[in-house]
């Protein structure tokens, strides 16, 4: 009987496991299910890896979810989302809602965006050419260029633009112009995420727990150090040897090449030019009475300037009640580091306690009474001129030798929890055709 492995108890490998009609074993490196989409309970408290929120594109998945994986436990949120620079909240997208800039900054982004020539320059951009082309040299000054720098870790001359369609909302020069006037209605439905979706109780744990119970071998704190391409086999910690038909792989595309052996140079060279980014999300709960008047009535923030050293803030207790018991506020916050850099977490959350005070988001000396760490060594791809190529070059290799590598790490990109899913959805289908 053909047999498949997986490597890792993700969204994406979750999703293949439930879907697949065939015999196979997912081995997962962590104790409990998840990989970075999982979450814990402290204190009363329900803290996610950083804001997790699904967002709906096809009408399949959609059923499933809503279904037969939360049935029933799930609300959908309308956005309320900013962006905080120069002492003000702006709502997002900021590059719809000009009019709650301070004047001089409003001004110079208008001015801006009436100089950006009206036909667009042929040939390739990089992000920040693609930014000044699109929205101007204000908006890209005062967001797009700081806010990605910050995000990606990298200038912005360095990135593609391959992922910035489906994530960054663009409104036209008329709906740019006019948002300097007043608030729009029409800016609140910019972008994939105007609308979320997210369980009522369990975060978003819960969507993984139901992911997971069909999976009837689910080996957990179990991870594979080897893979055997010439043999189809891999090996565990423990040194056991499981041999395989098909490899599904999760695990992020980087340190699926280390592991595999009978590499050859120019694959090994590929998976060298692969870059990504680190993010350490700091989860936190505090009394209400320390909540500043920042916190009321957001999701999260988005943070350009460098005097922040978080580039996102969210509220978990504002998406749901359940998350933080009554009386309480609890939030994320996240810092991006260059990928592997270590991040010296007692001065940063004394960086991030000073910054949310600035915000507004906290109250003057506010006593956190939650603290929580959450570690995420691979987080954001980086699209840079090297990316496209290496993957592409990879990939053809690895499906030469039956191993399908799948999911935001795996196939090495910018995605969201749907699209994982998805694409689970469709490689199980094609691996029970391939049976029948």
């Amino acid at each position: 009987m053909d047999n498949i492995i997986i490597i890792g108890a993700g969204v994406s490998g979750l999703s293949v496991s439930y879907h697949l009609r065939k015999q196979h074993t997912v081995f997962e490196t962590e104790k409990h299910p998840g990989g970075l989409c999982k979450s814990v309970r402290i204190g009363g408290c329900t803290f996610d890896y950083s804001g997790h929120f699904i967002h709906f594109h096809h009408p399949e998945t959609t059923k499933l979810i809503n279904g037969k994986l939360l049935r029933g436990n799930i609300s959908t949120i309308n956005r309320k989302a900013w962006a905080h620079t120069h002492g003000a909240y702006i709502p997002y997208p900021f590059q719809a809602n000009l009019y709650a800039l301070p004047a001089d900054i409003r001004k110079e982004c208008v001015d801006g965006v009436l100089k950006r020539p009206r036909k667009k320059l042929s040939g390739k951009k990089n992000f920040y050419e693609w930014s000044v082309e699109t929205f101007g040299a204000g908006i890209t000054k005062y967001f797009m260029k700081p806010y990605n720098e910050k995000l990606w870790t990298v200038p912005a001359r360095t990135l593609t633009t391959e992922w910035s369609l489906p994530f960054v909302p663009r409104p036209s020069r008329k709906e740019i112009l006019m948002s300097a006037a007043g608030p729009a209605e029409a800016s609140r439905n910019l972008g994939y995420n105007a609308s979320f979706s997210y369980p009522e109780s369990g975060g978003i744990q819960a969507l993984i727990d139901s992911l997971s119970e069909k999976t009837a071998d689910l080996r957990t704190g179990t991870k594979i150090t080897k893979v055997n391409l010439k043999n189809k086999y891999v090996e565990d910690s423990e040194g056991e040897i499981h041999y395989y038909d098909t490899l599904v792989s999760s695990a992020p595309l980087d340190e699926l090449i280390k592991m595999a052996s009978g590499v050859p140079p120019e694959i090994s060279a590929a998976a060298k030019k692969l870059r990504c980014n680190s993010v350490y999300c700091l989860n936190i709960a505090f009394s209400e009475k320390y909540a500043g008047p920042g916190l009321a009535g957001k999701h999260w923030v988005y943070f350009p300037e460098k005097r922040f050293n978080f580039y996102r803030a969210g509220v978990y207790s504002n998406i749901s009640q359940g998350m933080a018991p009554q009386g309480m506020s609890s939030m994320y916050i996240e810092i991006s580091a260059p990928g592997g850099r270590r991040l010296g977490k007692n001065s940063a959350f004394e960086d991030v306690k000073q910054g949310l005070v600035a915000a507004g988001i906290l109250a003057p000396g506010p006593k956190i009474e939650i603290v929580e760490w959450l570690d995420m060594p691979h987080a954001y791809v980086i699209y840079d001129r090297n990316r496209a190529d290496a993957v592409k070059t990879i990939q053809e290799f690895l499906i030469k030798n039956n191993v399908r590598s799948i999911g935001r790490y795996g196939a090495w990109k910018y995605s969201f929890m749907e699209e994982s899913i998805w694409e689970g959805m469709q490689l199980a289908r094609e691996l029970n055709d391939k049976a029948d």
